[in-house]
């Protein structure tokens, strides 16, 4: 069937193209139900067997940052012993140095300095007990340590 529209001199035609006919005459389109279930459990299986691939980035992303973030804090008590002679507590050093707030999230921040302020051991240990993040640590001579993970 076509149709000429005379004003522009286009032609137009319509076809059933896409266009299920059923049994009894009358015209449908789309998807049945069978086929949408179909499709969402397909989509259910490729998000169980991706999901932990997912997780595993992520935390190993939070690790990155979180060791990032001890070297940026020890670079800083670096910097505090030049100018006043000792390493600052955890207190000052924040003061200087800020975490994320999805480090906050993840770890929590200790710091142990002796008494004479010449030494100190930055660590992070992990807040929740379910996932499985390592804790970190980073000492005043640059040694780094990680319980559990290879980085």
């Amino acid at each position: 069937m076509e149709a000429k529209d005379k004003s522009l001199g286009i032609t137009f035609s319509s076809t059933t193209e896409g266009i299920s006919q059923r049994p009894g005459g009358q015209l449908f389109r789309g998807f049945s139900l069978i086929e949408l279930l179909v499709v969402l459990a397909i989509i259910a299986i490729l998000a169980r067997l991706t999901y932990p691939s997912y997780r595993q980035h992520q935390l190993r992303s939070v690790v990155t940052e979180a060791r990032l973030s001890l070297q940026t804090m020890a670079t800083t008590q670096e910097q505090m012993r030049l100018k006043r002679g000792r390493y600052q507590s955890l207190d000052e050093l924040l003061l200087h140095v800020s975490l994320s707030e999805r480090i906050n999230q993840h770890y929590a921040l200790d710091l142990k300095l002796p008494n004479d302020g010449l030494a100190f051991r930055l660590s992070m240990v992990p807040r929740l007990s379910e996932e499985t993040l390592p804790t970190l640590t980073l000492d005043h001579w640059g040694q780094f340590s990680s319980e559990g993970w290879l980085l």
